[in-house]
């Protein structure tokens, strides 16, 4: 997907298909999967618009927003750092949403990237290129500068980049159903295909806390959603099962991360996949096989919005 998966793993794997700074996972499926092995913790449902009713609704319910803070003459700064799947529009969807819950104007960052692994995004936070990063949204931005000021920040990161040692990438879906879908060979891919891109998501967080000297932020992240070009993929190349269950896997990796550190994540993937993690987003959602429409990016804001704004701070690990 861009997040190809990076255009989603779907991102590399999905997280695949749209490389700057860092390049996209998308009808729905006949064939049953089994639900992921781990259930994603935080998530949040949509609140605008409802989901139609073949999409079930997330596993978790959503914590209750922190109070509001008064409203300030000061803008507040939205720095969203994300593959493809957070173009379209989302990260100013969400800065909408954020400007009416707390009474404040906000600013926004638009840095997500074409293909953008958690790699690189780690990498630039230590300085690489001088910590620029080449986004889509907004061009060269000055990663640590945005992250050392921002009241709050959005990061994800494809695994693509992320191989752990000694262990084959299990993930061989097609990320797009077209004329002639690529049908690989693939495995179970359980938890230990993604040690490394657990570690580097880990690794991110915590430089995020490095460059603002342990101040607390809004920080948030968040899984994928199933894109239903990459789920059509699946079912021509009579995958259904087992990718899905990859894909869980691949949502659950970035949950234990995410909870490693308290930070909140956004749950795509169980608000929108449905008992078998087998539903694809609905195509109106998209504006192809993979990105967000621009009705897409405020049920996807929706979501992100409905975890509140309780700052996270440094875990004492």
């Amino acid at each position: 997907m861009e997040l190809r998966l990076g255009g989603l793993l779907l991102v590399g794997v999905l997280v695949a298909a749209c490389a700057g700074g860092g390049a996209s996972p998308t009808a729905a499926p006949s064939t049953t999967a089994p639900p992921p092995s781990a259930t994603p913790a935080a998530t949040a449902a949509p609140s605008a618009p409802a989901p139609p009713p073949s999409v079930s609704p997330p596993v978790t319910a959503a914590p209750s927003p922190s109070p509001a803070p008064s409203a300030s003459d000061e803008a507040w700064d939205l720095l969203w750092v994300s593959p493809s799947t957070g173009s379209g529009g989302v990260p100013e969807a969400y800065a909408r949403r954020i400007e009416a819950d707390l009474g404040v104007s906000v600013r926004v960052h638009d840095a997500w990237t074409m293909n953008l692994s958690a790699r690189t995004v780690l990498k630039t936070l230590r300085g690489m290129n001088d910590g620029i990063l080449l986004s889509s949204g907004s061009g060269e931005v000055d990663l640590p500068e945005l992250v050392r000021d921002a009241e709050v920040i959005v990061v994800q990161g494809s695994p693509t980049d992320s191989p752990t040692a000694g262990h084959p990438w299990d993930y061989h879906c097609p990320d797009y159903v077209g004329p002639n879908p690529v049908c690989g060979s693939n495995t179970s891919c359980g938890p230990e295909t993604w040690v490394q891109y657990e570690a580097d998501l880990v690794a991110i967080f915590d430089e995020i806390f490095r460059i603002r000297g342990g101040r607390p932020v809004i920080l948030r992240t968040a899984d994928i959603y199933l894109p239903w070009g990459a789920a059509a993929g699946w079912q021509a190349c009579d995958q259904v099962r087992i990718c899905a269950a990859c894909f869980g896997e691949f949502s659950d990796a970035i949950h234990r991360a995410a909870a490693a550190r308290g930070v909140p994540v956004a749950g795509y993937y169980a608000a929108f996949s449905g008992p078998n993690g087998d539903q694809p987003l609905p195509s109106d959602w998209t504006r192809d096989e993979l990105h967000p429409s621009e009705v897409g990016a405020e049920v996807l804001a929706g979501v992100m919005a409905d975890l509140g704004y309780e700052p996270v701070a440094p875990t004492g690990h």
